[in-house]
């Protein structure tokens, strides 16, 4: 016997899939089931994208790069956050291997904030958008494929 949703073979007497808990009494699967078993088919798929060594490797070069672009400001607290930011982003950015635009807004979009409350300064402000840009070339450049 083999199961109708997933396509697991199967022993007579059981009465539900081990692998997909489908029953195997009623041999007609609704359209939610379909569609349930689709999603999560796909986010299995996306979920083992996110522990590869490219996805890693983008990570320690965003942390690396984000808290070295912010040394010029001279505040700890932003070369932290900047650290902190940049591994997210770059880890981010290298599992969905998007570009150094994306990456560019992404890093300004969650560092802004945290700079303008630490002053606000023109220069940091650049700076801060120049890291962003580094670390999306990095990531492209380095580990891109």
């Amino acid at each position: 016997m083999q199961c109708v949703r997933c396509g697991k073979v199967l022993n007579q007497e059981e009465r539900r899939c081990p692998k997909c808990f489908a029953s195997l009494s009623n041999q007609q699967i609704g359209q939610l089931e379909v569609a349930q078993q689709q999603l999560k088919e796909i986010a299995d798929i996306e979920r083992s994208g996110m522990n590869t060594r490219y996805a890693k490797q983008g990570a320690g070069t965003g942390a690396i790069l984000g808290g070295l672009g912010l040394v010029v400001s001279f505040n700890p607290w932003l070369m932290l956050a900047g650290a902190v930011v940049g591994c997210a982003v770059g880890w981010f950015i290298a599992w969905r291997n998007w570009g150094t635009f994306r990456t560019f807004v992404l890093f300004a979009a969650v560092m802004l904030p945290i700079v303008a409350t630490t002053g606000f300064n023109p220069f940091t402000i650049l700076t801060t958008i120049c890291t962003g840009m580094v670390i999306g070339w990095a990531v492209q450049l380095t580990y891109g494929h």
